[in-house]
């Protein structure tokens, strides 16, 4: 019954319960002549069911219409691993702590308005109001949204005192009640009051779930599982090499997220197999080997949903008689000229313009002076560590550099990565990044040596202990990498 709709399974068994009843039924027609003559009333309830339409077609097989990256692995397997690290975290009593102290970090990151990390203010729970951009996004920086999870402090709040009679619980006291035995904790006060009772006056009372303590590297192995094939389903060629590496990577996070869950579900199977989206994610490898890159499937953009932001504005007189047939002309006019412009203006758009960061100003983020960038780094008289935008570029001869763009697109300030040994934490190396000169570079000098750009985030370490660490940053990049002694600056960058 693995990956059937439940009406699907109880029509199967319903189908098969009937035949099975009919069969019976004509062996001795006088016992049973209520079902046969049901049968002959409804004879396609005594028949074998038939398959869902889809897979009956034969102009177009059920194998030509393979997941989407965009509800598969962002509304589908990031929403489900980012709740199970929730309810691991809730079992240990750790949560309340954890969101406490990192659910500002990712403030920072919305502030940059950048393309490519589509991120929102943490709320934890449910995440209302994240869709598959934002929680792709949250899948580039998860390790290091995690990385201080062992820091978090067990306290498991409003016990109610020693000796209290339960019908003098407060509301307080009957959450904490129903939480550390793993059953519904929300409701108005006279609710949950009613459910404890309930409870209570069962003869075998629910006992409090056993305290759980696993450690930190189980978390650790599954963040850095995800984002390990989260880089092979989004990249944009595929060789026989990245559909192997793809088929690997998925079977390891499959397995690494099974023994998370292990011991928050009591069942014989594996966790995985609980939820098609984990199963269908098998099929991640043959449908490359069929379609390519998946990225192209994307429904995100103006081939899918996308087109709403496309349209909208041009959907003033949605009442009007063909207003259908004017919105699409004024669609098409639109494109056109567009692709006219952008033919004449091909000069502008190279990397190697004057006016090229201002072509991809949704890219990066600018700062508004030296000063102000350079004060990112200061981290040891900032509460809040703030993540920092910067450019990638490869000059002519191969050589790469790190810059942070300053003014209105027209100047540059040159980062360096210092001679030192990277610390390895939740799976991610921080560099120490250094500013070896505050002045600006004026853009226009530097454009016609560089041949590739690309678009980083520096993330600072936040086990930063009496500031020894403060200048200690992850780079990751927009191309799904991330700077380590496997990954050098090279290949952040798009060719």
């Amino acid at each position: 019954m693995e990956c059937f709709h439940d009406n699907i399974q109880n029509s199967l068994l319903d189908h098969a319960g009937n035949c099975l009843a009919l069969k019976a039924a004509r062996a001795q027609p006088d016992k049973y002549a209520d079902i046969i003559a049901h049968a002959q009333e409804h004879p396609d309830l005594y028949k074998k069911m038939a398959p869902p339409v889809p897979w009956r077609r034969t102009t177009l097989p059920l194998i030509l219409t393979p997941d989407v990256l965009m509800h598969l692995f962002g509304l589908g397997i990031i929403k489900t691993t980012t709740g199970k690290l929730m309810d691991l975290m809730k079992v240990q009593g750790k949560y309340a702590s954890f969101k406490r102290q990192n659910s500002h970090l990712l403030d920072s990151l919305a502030s940059l308005n950048i393309s490519w990390m589509k991120i929102m203010h943490y709320t934890g729970d449910k995440l209302g109001g994240w869709v598959s951009e934002n929680y792709m996004g949250f899948a580039r920086i998860m390790a290091w949204f995690y990385q201080n999870v062992a820091e978090a402090v067990k306290f498991m709040d409003n016990a109610p005192p020693e000796g209290m009679e339960p019908n003098k619980y407060l509301k307080k006291h009957n959450e904490y009640w129903l939480r550390i035995r793993g059953l519904k904790d929300t409701g108005k006060a006279i609710e949950l009051k009613e459910r404890v009772t309930e409870f209570m006056a069962k003869e075998n009372p629910p006992c409090p779930l056993p305290e759980l303590d696993l450690p930190c590297q189980i978390l650790e192995d599954v963040v850095t599982a995800l984002l390990g094939v989260a880089k092979c389903i989004m990249t944009t060629t595929t060789t026989q090499e990245t559909i192997n590496s793809t088929r690997h990577a998925i079977h390891i996070f499959l397995s690494k997220f099974d023994a998370l869950c292990a011991p928050l579900v009591v069942a014989d199977s594996a966790a995985v197999v609980s939820c098609y989206n984990f199963l269908c994610l098998v099929n991640v490898p043959d449908a490359m080997e069929l379609f390519g890159p998946l990225r192209h499937l994307w429904e995100g953009g103006p081939r899918g949903e996308g087109f709403a932001l496309f349209a909208k504005p041009h959907m003033a007189g949605v009442m009007k008689k063909d207003w259908h047939y004017h919105l699409m002309r004024k669609l098409l006019r639109e494109k056109a000229f567009n692709s006219v412009l952008q033919e004449e203006r091909s000069e502008l758009t190279g990397v190697s313009s004057t006016d090229a960061l201002r072509q991809r100003r949704e890219c990066f983020h600018k700062y508004e002076s030296a000063y102000l960038f350079g004060f990112q780094f200061e981290h040891t008289v900032l509460k809040n560590r703030p993540v920092v935008s910067v450019l990638l570029v490869e000059r002519v001869g191969g050589d790469n550099e790190i810059l942070g763009v300053v003014g209105s697109y027209d100047s540059v300030l040159k980062v360096v990565i210092a001679d030192s040994p990277p610390i390895k934490v939740f799976g991610l190396h921080y560099y120490r990044f250094v500013l070896p000169n505050e002045m600006t570079v004026p853009w226009k000098d530097e454009a016609h040596t560089v041949t590739a750009i690309g678009y980083g985030l520096l993330l600072p370490l936040l086990k930063n202990e009496n500031g020894e660490n403060s200048d200690r940053f992850a780079l990751i990049s927009s191309n799904w990498q991330d700077l380590g002694p496997s990954t050098p600056l090279p290949m952040l960058i798009d060719k």
